[in-house]
């Protein structure tokens, strides 16, 4: 070793303090959009009160399709905060809850083998 290389290992060796070894942590399940879906519904129960209203004003008006996207954006310009990943969910409550309401929904067909959704209100 060079004396440069010893002067510095002399001062650099003892300024830092030894880290520990790094031990991975496991990273945190996320929760799905429907454990998240739930949750928002359960603290914010009238939110799906006021898309029903809303879709009802549009049915008197003569209106025969609603897009719940541009419903869940309007919500937000009126200050009610609401997650764009909740289009589908509230949707597929308002029709569980208003069967009659389906025919003013377009709504993808679901992969098969996939859970049916169950909803807590």
């Amino acid at each position: 070793m060079s004396f440069l290389g010893l002067c510095y290992s002399k001062l650099f060796d003892n300024t830092f303090p030894k880290e520990l070894p790094l031990e991975p942590t496991p990273p945190k399940p996320r929760e799905t959009i429907d454990q998240q879906f739930i949750a928002y519904h359960t603290a914010n129960p009238l939110v799906l009160s006021v898309i029903y209203a809303r879709v009802c004003n549009g049915i008197r008006e003569g209106k025969t399709y609603f897009s719940m996207r541009d419903m869940i954006g309007e919500l937000r310009n009126d200050g009610i905060n609401v997650n764009n990943n909740f289009t589908r969910p509230y949707t597929d409550l308002l029709i569980e809850q208003h069967p009659n309401l389906d025919q003013y929904f377009h709504r993808r067909a679901r992969a098969k083998g996939r859970m049916k959704r169950v909803y807590v209100s």
